[in-house]
C-alpha cells in the first residue's frame, strides 16, 4: 500500500553549509539596502526573490519565501524568535515565530533552532494576509539571538535587524486550468507541505521551483481516492483523464519515455532528470512557464517547438516519475527547467469551489485507505482570479 502522494518532485534535502571568515561575504546575494545605523550582525541573511502575494479561495493573500541566513562567528547562535515588520505601517509585526516554530521551518537535519559555527542554511516563511490593501510594501525581520560564549565584538544576547525585502504587489499571472471536470482535490499546497521543502541548491544558489506546486488528484462519486485495488492505476479516476493547456504558448520541452509504476512503489535511481517522469513545459510568456509532470507514457500529443492553444489537450495524466499514486503535478516558474528556477505564485481565472475537507490530516490518511473524504461546504460558487487552497475540492469548466 502507498502511504500517501503528498511528494514533492525531488524529497526534501538538509544541508549544512560553510565555513568563512568573519567580515567576508558569505551569500551569493546582495546586500539589502540599509536599515538604519551601521550594526555588527553576528547572523547575516537576505531573501532569495522578491516574495508576490497569490489570492486563494479562501479570500486570504498567501505570501511564501525562504529567509537564507548563515552565523558567521565561532559561537553556536540560538535563534530565540524571529518578528517580521511591516515598514509602512510603524514596524507593525505581521509574523512572530518562536524557537518551536523556527526549528519547524529551519532546513537543518537536527531540529533545532540553532545555527552551530559556521553555519548556513534557511528558514521557510509563510505569510497570509486578509486583503491586498494589508500586505506590507516591505519587511525586516527582526532576530533574537543568543550566543553559547561571546566571540569578538558581539553580545552574547541580542537583537539584530537583516533582510529588508520589498514584496511585489504588481498584477497577479492569471491562467486557465490545467485540468476539466472535477471533482479535483487539491493537495500538498504551501505551508508545511512537502513542496515546500523541496528547496534544493541548483548552480550556487537556493532554489524553490515547488512553492507554488498543487498535486492534482480527482475524488470518486462517493468522495474517495479510489476504488478496487491501490496498487493499480486504473484504481484511480483521474489515471488517464486529458491535461490542457492553461495558456497560449510554445512547448519548451516534451518528455515521453518513462514507464508508468505502479501505485505504492518509488522509483529507484531518482535524479532531477527524472523526478517529474513524463512531463510538458509550455512557454506561457513573459518569463513563465508551466510544468505538467507525472503524464502517462505513451500520451503526450504536443513537442518541442510546437505552439498550443489554451484549452489543447497536451497528454494524460499518469504516474511515472517520482510518484506513490497517479496525480498531476503542476507548477508555474519563472525561467524554463523543470526544477532550476524559482516557483511563481499564479491564479486561475474560472472555477467552482465545491468545498473543503472537513479534517486535512484525515487526507493523508484517505490516500492510503480509500476511505470517504468528508466535506465541508459553506456555498458552492464560482472562483474568479483565485489559486485553489489545500484540500479544497474545485469543479473545473468541462
Amino acid at each position: 500500500m502507498f502511504s500517501k502522494i503528498r511528494l514533492p518532485l525531488v524529497p526534501a534535502m538538509f544541508f549544512l553549509i560553510f565555513s568563512v571568515l568573519p567580515g567576508c561575504r558569505t551569500l551569493q546575494e546582495p546586500f539589502n539596502p540599509a536599515i538604519d545605523a551601521q550594526k555588527l550582525t553576528p547572523v547575516i541573511g537576505y531573501v532569495n526573490e522578491s516574495p508576490k502575494p497569490a489570492r486563494a479561495s479562501d479570500g486570504k493573500y498567501y505570501i511564501t519565501y525562504e529567509l537564507v541566513i548563515a552565523n558567521i562567528t565561532k559561537s553556536d547562535i540560538a535563534i530565540d524568535s524571529i518578528k517580521i515588520h511591516d515598514n509602512s505601517r510603524n514596524e507593525l509585526t505581521v509574523l512572530t515565530m518562536n524557537r518551536a516554530e523556527i526549528a519547524r521551518n529551519m532546513n537543518l537535519a537536527r531540529k533545532d533552532a540553532v545555527l552551530k559555527a559556521f553555519e548556513s542554511g534557511f528558514i521557510r516563511i509563510n505569510l497570509e494576509f486578509s486583503d491586498l490593501s494589508s500586505v506590507p510594501g516591505s519587511v525586516d525581520h527582526l532576530l533574537s539571538l543568543k550566543m553559547d560564549k561571546p566571540y569578538q565584538l558581539f553580545s552574547s544576547v541580542m537583537d539584530e535587524r537583516i533582510a529588508r525585502t520589498e514584496f511585489d504587489k504588481s498584477e497577479q499571472l492569471v491562467i486557465g486550468p490545467p485540468l476539466r471536470g472535477g471533482p479535483w482535490l487539491a493537495v500538498n499546497v504551501g505551508k508545511y507541505h512537502d513542496h515546500r521543502l523541496a528547496t534544493m541548491p541548483i548552480d550556487g544558489r537556493w532554489i524553490s521551483p515547488e512553492r507554488w506546486a498543487i498535486d492534482w488528484v480527482m475524488l470518486t462519486d462517493d468522495n474517495r481516492i479510489f476504488k478496487g485495488d491501490n496498487a493499480k492505476n486504473e484504481s484511480y479516476p483521474q489515471f488517464g483523464k486529458e491535461l490542457i493547456a492553461v495558456m497560449d504558448g510554445k512547448i519548451i520541452k516534451a518528455v515521453d519515455v518513462f514507464d508508468d509504476i505502479m501505485p505504492g512503489k518509488l522509483p529507484d535511481n531518482m535524479t532531477l532528470d527524472n523526478a517529474a517522469g513524463n512531463y510538458v513545459m509550455i512557454d506561457i510568456g513573459d518569463g513563465y512557464s508551466a510544468l505538467y509532470a507525472h503524464i502517462k507514457k505513451g500520451t503526450v500529443k504536443v513537442k518541442e517547438g510546437d505552439t498550443v492553444r489554451k484549452g489543447q489537450v497536451i497528454g494524460l495524466l499518469g504516474n511515472s516519475g517520482n510518484t506513490d499514486a497517479p496525480h498531476l503535478h503542476f507548477h508555474v516558474l519563472r525561467g524554463k527547467t523543470p526544477l532550476g528556477n524559482q516557483g511563481e505564485p499564479y491564479v486561475i481565472d474560472s472555477f467552482e469551489i465545491l468545498g473543503v475537507a472537513k479534517d486535512a490530516g484525515k487526507v493523508d490518511e484517505a490516500l492510503a485507505t480509500g476511505d470517504r473524504i468528508e466535506i465541508s461546504v459553506e456555498k458552492e460558487e464560482i472562483r474568479s482570479n483565485n489559486f485553489p487552497e489545500d484540500v479544497s475540492i474545485i469543479k473545473f469548466p468541462n
